[in-house]
C-alpha cells in the first residue's frame, strides 16, 4: 500500500506565486494516479526508483534523479514500475507569476521532464521545508514559498533535459489543446476533427491509437477530472462548476460523477475537506 503524507494549502491571490499542495510518497508496485487534470502546477522530483509518466499520449519512462511538471489543465497519467516502484516528492502552486517561474527553470510543454545530476537531496528537502509549515498563516506562507524559489532555483542551475520519450502526434496535440480550450462547449468528434483538417473516421482512429482512449472517452474523462479539480481547489457552487466543465445541466454532472468515482460532487467535497487530501480516481487507468 502507498506510504504518503501530503498537505492541501491556500493559496494567496496576492502573492505572485503561492503553493497549492505538497507531499511525498513511497509507492507500491505499479500504483498509478490519473488521468487527472489540475488548474494548478505540479512538479515532482522522484528520489528513488522507476515509474512511467503520460501527458496528452506522449509517455515518459523516469528513474531517480529525474523529475516532470504537469502543466494546468493537463490530463497526466503516472504509474510506478512494477519491480522498482518510485518514491517522489511533489509541490503544486499557482499564481501570476508562476508561467515566469517554470519557464525560468527551462520548463515547456513540449519539454516536460528534467533530470539532476548527481541526484539532488536539496529537493527533497524543499519540499519537507513545506511540509513542516502547513499553517494557513502568513508567515509560514512566506516561509513555503521561499522553499519553492529554492527547489526552482536548484533546477535552474543544475537541470538538465531530454528524456526516453515517445513522439506524439501533432494532429493530436493540436485536438488536446482544442479540447482544453473549448471544455465549457458542447464538443463533438466531428468538430474536433475538422479542427485539425482530418476526416472523422482516420481522426478517431488516430486519437485512440495515440492516446489510448477514444476521442468521447477522453473528453469525458477531462470533464470530470477538472470537477475534480474545482470541487479540490475552489469554492465554486456545483452548478457553476457544472458549467465550466461543459456540463449544461448539473443533474448531468452529478450523475456521472457518482458513476465514475462512487460520490456526488458535494460528498467528495465533503469528504475532502475531513480527510485533507484529494481523491484518487477509481478506474486508475487508461482505457
Amino acid at each position: 500500500m502507498e506510504k504518503a503524507h501530503s498537505i492541501l494549502l491556500t493559496a494567496y491571490a496576492d502573492q505572485p506565486v503561492s503553493l497549492t499542495c505538497a507531499g511525498t510518497s513511497q509507492t507500491c508496485p505499479g500504483h498509478r494516479y490519473g488521468p487527472a487534470v489540475r488548474g494548478y502546477y505540479v512538479v515532482h522530483y522522484i528520489v528513488a526508483g522507476r515509474g512511467t509518466f503520460q501527458v496528452d499520449g506522449v509517455t515518459y519512462h523516469l528513474h531517480a534523479g529525474q523529475g516532470f511538471l504537469i502543466q494546468p489543465h493537463a490530463r497526466s497519467f503516472y504509474i510506478a514500475d512494477d519491480q522498482d516502484p518510485w518514491q517522489y516528492v511533489w509541490l503544486g502552486f499557482s499564481g501570476p507569476h508562476a508561467d515566469q517561474l517554470v519557464a525560468a527553470a527551462g520548463f515547456t510543454p513540449q519539454e516536460p521532464t528534467y533530470q539532476v545530476t548527481p541526484v539532488a537531496a536539496e529537493l527533497s528537502e524543499c519540499v519537507q521545508g513545506v511540509l513542516a509549515h502547513p499553517r494557513d498563516t502568513m508567515a509560514d506562507s512566506l516561509w513555503r514559498t521561499g522553499q519553492l524559489y529554492q527547489f526552482f532555483g536548484r533546477l535552474a542551475a543544475t537541470a538538465q533535459r531530454g528524456t526516453t520519450a515517445s513522439i506524439g502526434n501533432p494532429y493530436i496535440n493540436s485536438a488536446v489543446t482544442y479540447i482544453r480550450q473549448h471544455i465549457d462547449e458542447h464538443l463533438t468528434v466531428t468538430q474536433l476533427a475538422a479542427s485539425v483538417g482530418l476526416n472523422r473516421s482516420y481522426f478517431s482512429d488516430l486519437f485512440r491509437t495515440t492516446i489510448g482512449v477514444p476521442p468521447v472517452r477522453y473528453i469525458h474523462d477531462f470533464r470530470l477530472t477538472l470537477a475534480c479539480h474545482y470541487l479540490e481547489a475552489s469554492d465554486l457552487p456545483i452548478q457553476r462548476i457544472a458549467g465550466r466543465c461543459g456540463y449544461q445541466r448539473i443533474e448531468v454532472l452529478n450523475h456521472q460523477f457518482k458513476r465514475q468515482y462512487g460520490l456526488a460532487p458535494r460528498d467528495y467535497r465533503q469528504q475532502l475537506h475531513l480527510t485533507n487530501r484529494p481523491l484518487e480516481s477509481p478506474a486508475g487507468k487508461l482505457g
